[in-house]
């Protein structure tokens, strides 16, 4: 039952996407959620990440230390995948379908993370942050 509610969670964060772009054009969605910084307000450290042509929506992540991390991964146009190198984390996330990639912190800083998969000539600018920081860092902007 709790992959069912996930699930329903990311499709429904696909839909308000989606809706996002009509109103906003495709480009300036894109701007706007790339650089947004979610941040963990709730016990579980979930989010769900939206690859797609030289971006992750959001474009930073900020976690704590020693919990529990689970990311839900998706792609919108084509197969990406995601590496975070420091942590020797790598997940392929496939166009319409959800991946899930669970993993706990152990040090905090700034981790980078990447597509490996060609995507086109935007390909090498598609990054984001990965943010670890102590328990009673979290609320702080």
């Amino acid at each position: 039952m709790l992959k069912v509610i996930r699930c329903f969670k990311v499709i429904c964060e696909l839909i308000l996407f989606a809706g996002l772009m009509p109103a906003f054009g495709e480009a300036k969605a894109a701007d706007a959620l790339s650089g947004a910084t979610i941040m963990a307000t709730v016990e579980a450290q979930e989010y769900s990440i939206i690859a797609r042509n030289y971006v992750y929506l959001p474009g930073t992540i900020v976690v704590e230390k020693n919990r529990r991390v689970r990311l839900y991964l998706t792609s919108i146009d084509r197969a990406h995948d995601i590496k975070i190198e420091k942590m020797n984390l790598r997940a392929k996330v496939n166009k319409g379908e959800v991946t899930v990639l669970d993993f706990t912190p152990a040090e905090d800083g700034t981790y980078e993370f990447v597509c490996d998969i060609y995507c086109g000539p935007g390909h090498r600018g598609m990054k984001g942050k990965l943010v670890v920081v102590n328990g009673n860092e979290s609320g702080k902007e």
